[in-house]
């Protein structure tokens, strides 16, 4: 829905119009922020003369759609964001270096190395009817289902018993 979408970029969307058949959006980035052409061209972005880090993204209203307009907002909201992330981790891993090479002897700074830990991503779960015969001493036998959250990784485990 077109207003799901501009909620999602709302902290950089400024308008969007239709003009002479041309679909213009206009959007405002942070300071040094870079902007990405489409891979097909059939999107442009011109920045603005007037404002700086104010952009337009405009396409023929006819063969581009909006959505693919958005995603390539959001593609270059995202990279951008991921690149000031990544800045601001670099900045603290110098400033940790900074303190080891102050700190530590060159004997044990010439054995260091980086590594990186395993990230674990979340699993994501969903329900499942599991269902399960119980025998009563009777030799009656009552069938139970219920509603189980259970992770996928369960399932292809075989880790479920049902």
């Amino acid at each position: 829905m077109l207003q799901d979408r501009i909620t999602r970029i709302s902290e950089y969307f400024q308008s969007m119009e239709i003009t002479n058949n041309i679909l213009v959006i206009k959007v405002l980035y942070k300071n040094r922020w870079g902007v990405f052409p489409s891979e097909d061209d059939t999107i442009k972005v011109c920045k603005s003369e007037e404002i700086p880090n104010e952009y337009f993204y405009y396409a023929d209203y006819f063969t581009v759609s909006v959505e693919k307009v958005f995603d390539l907002i959001e593609e270059t909201i995202d990279m951008n964001i991921s690149t000031e992330k990544k800045v601001n981790l670099l900045a603290e891993k110098v400033e940790e270096l900074k303190t080891l090479f102050s700190t530590e002897p060159l004997e044990k700074l010439e054995t260091l190395f980086f590594d990186f830990k395993e990230v674990k991503k979340e699993k994501p779960k969903r329900r499942k009817n599991l269902k399960k015969e119980v025998k009563k001493e009777n030799g009656e036998i009552i069938k139970l289902e219920c509603e189980k959250t259970i992770e996928i990784n369960d399932l292809v485990n075989n880790e479920v018993i049902s």
